[in-house]
């Protein structure tokens, strides 16, 4: 399978929005292929204009409503006998 030297940009929800690889002018193998650079999401902040993410809110599901419990240990230095 053809990869894609590009990182491909997704938009908060998950869809694909482009390749970097295409802003730059080359060719993108496909979003369906894997991309050596990886991924990032589109983010909308200071200085982005990203229309689609900004009209866009998601709502994130609530994945539980249990207490969590926090558990924290030490860990001790491990030494190892000469040889």
């Amino acid at each position: 399978m053809r990869s894609c030297p590009g990182q491909l940009v997704v938009h908060r929800d998950g869809t694909v929005a482009y390749c970097t690889e295409e802003i730059a002018g080359r060719r993108c193998a496909g979003e369906d292929h894997p991309h050596r650079g990886g991924f990032f999401a589109c983010r909308v902040v200071d200085g982005d204009n990203c229309s689609y993410c900004a009209a866009a809110p998601v709502d994130l599901e609530v994945l539980t409503t249990e207490a969590v419990t926090v558990v924290t240990s030490t860990l001790a230095p491990v030494t190892t006998a000469p040889g």
